[in-house]
């Protein structure tokens, strides 16, 4: 049997990307809707995992609902919790954002906001 050298990523591509905070004409904050409102900060590919019950578990101790879990390469970039990532044409928050430096992987577990109009 051969051994794989890399994790194939294989399940398409995620945009991490930053929400521009422009308040709306009466203070309020408005809601990302489009890609003008989204600033790319690294484009991933990524492989959908299974969320565990302790996933699951953790979220909902967050007061979070888990949509979502993938795994992608590591990146030396700043990757913070602030951060969304845009799956197609949803935008999901970043509940957790675990780093496994010995295999070199991310894991990000996402929970969906909305649809934009304008993905990526």
């Amino acid at each position: 049997m051969i051994k794989r050298r890399f994790t194939p990523f294989n399940d398409g591509y995620l945009f991490v990307v930053e929400v521009n905070t422009v308040p709306s004409d009466f203070g309020a904050k408005k809601n990302a809707e489009t890609a003008t409102d989204l600033t790319k900060v690294v484009k991933l590919a990524y492989q959908t995992m299974s969320a565990r019950d302790d996933d699951l578990d953790f979220a909902e101790r967050q007061g979070r609902t888990l949509s979502m879990k993938v795994r992608t390469r590591a990146v030396p970039c700043t990757m913070k919790k602030t951060h969304s990532v845009v799956i197609g044409n949803k935008l999901f928050s970043i509940v957790k954002l675990d780093i496994d430096r010995e295999k070199g992987e991310m894991y990000f577990y996402l929970e969906e906001e909305r649809e934009v109009l304008c993905p990526f």
